[in-house]
């Protein structure tokens, strides 16, 4: 072997790896000369098709035609993998099929980024180089016997700074059927958010109004970019020509979106806004099967697999609507703002309302859960 295995890589065990890769020959360095020379090393000796190795740094990376790749710890991700294929290979050709399926699975992830590959070996991001990817194979009388790919990626250095070129100032709108949030986005990362009344009668130039208003007020400039998920279809002509009175492209959030995750229900295009947003947070942040719990206007239970596919749920009555019902169907029953009561059992008017209001909620959502868990 050229060096000592790490504990980890990138912060994770490397046993953690194998389990969510499901191979068992992955293995992680914190330094060698190249990941290529030692997925070679590890072929020679009998390694498996498919074995994975990492790297924090190279001390002797290389790209194509031999020439150096600089390969520094900390800034990229140093990967290598071996293949048996069963025929005859052309490595030009296994080189630029990693690279498509790179900037595939990059654009899935960052659609921003606008990856590609540039011929013939070069990962590019907004015109600009990410990495490359180097294929050699081994022959023994005409046969190959293992080819070995390398894909260096200075991932860690220049993603982020792509990522915020290609959205830097980013304004994101949530419509409910009662309120509407509005969060501001400076390289990706939140910074602002705001909490407004949903009105359908506001026109566009009201919204844009209130929009420059809402920025001015924290010193910010127009949004290069506005994304919208709206559950309230007669406010979306009005939010687009909002978008363009503050000169920034303008885009709804829905079931024909281009978006890392997949519908598998009787009717996608049915699917609203919120529980897509809601998939796609859960996909994103969790990575494991899942039941969103939205609570707005209306109570949403959205299922999610563990590979982000949305495979349905439930909606029911929003927190409020039972005791709004209520206020308006009865003469003397007032209305009330939901919380959680003192105690269950009320001795006033006010108080029994507040129970019945709180913890009918509260066991409908218990209740739904459970059933959904156990289906």
């Amino acid at each position: 072997m050229l060096a000592e295995e790490a504990e980890g890589w990138a912060g994770e065990p490397v046993a953690a790896l194998r389990e969510r890769w499901d191979r068992e020959s992955v293995f992680a360095f914190d330094r060698i000369p190249s990941s290529n020379d030692l997925a070679r090393e590890l072929a020679e000796a009998g390694a498996p098709s498919g074995t994975i190795v990492l790297c924090h740094e190279q001390t002797a990376g290389r790209g194509r035609a031999g020439r150096s790749w600089r390969s520094p710890a900390g800034a990229g991700v140093y990967l290598s993998m071996v293949f048996r294929p069963s025929a005859a290979t052309m490595p030009p050709l296994v080189t630029v099929v990693a690279g498509v399926d790179l900037a595939r699975e990059l654009n899935r992830r960052f659609p921003c980024l606008g990856s590609a590959v540039k011929w013939p070996n070069d990962l590019m991001a907004r015109e600009r180089k990410l990495g490359g990817i180097l294929a050699e194979t081994t022959r023994d009388g005409g046969r190959d016997v293992f080819l070995v790919a390398g894909a260096p990626c200075a991932v860690s250095s220049r993603a982020p700074s792509l990522l915020a070129e290609a959205d830097l100032m980013l304004l994101t709108v949530d419509i409910g059927n009662t309120e509407s949030v509005l969060g501001w986005f400076e390289d990706l990362t939140p910074v602002h958010t705001w909490r407004i009344s949903t009105d359908r009668r506001r026109t566009a130039d009201e919204i844009g109004f209130q929009l420059r208003g809402l920025l001015g007020a924290r010193e910010l400039p127009a949004p290069e970019r506005i994304v919208v998920a709206s559950v309230v279809p007669a406010l979306h002509r009005v939010w687009l020509a909002a978008g363009k009175s503050l000169d920034a492209p303008l885009r709804f959030l829905n079931g024909g979106s281009p978006i890392p995750v997949r519908l598998d229900v009787d009717h996608p295009l049915e699917v609203g806004a919120d529980r897509i947003a809601n998939t796609l947070a859960a996909a994103e942040l969790y990575g494991r099967d899942t039941i969103v719990v939205d609570l707005g206007t209306a109570t949403t239970f959205d299922c999610i697999t563990a590979d982000g596919v949305f495979v349905g749920g439930v909606i029911a009555p929003g927190p409020t609507a039972g005791t709004d019902q209520l206020a308006r169907a009865t003469a003397q029953l007032p209305q009330i703002h939901v919380e959680k009561p003192a105690r269950v059992i009320g001795r006033n008017t006010q108080d029994c309302l507040l129970s019945g209001g709180f913890y009918s909620v509260v066991e409908g959502i218990d209740g739904i859960v459970a059933r959904i868990v156990e289906e």
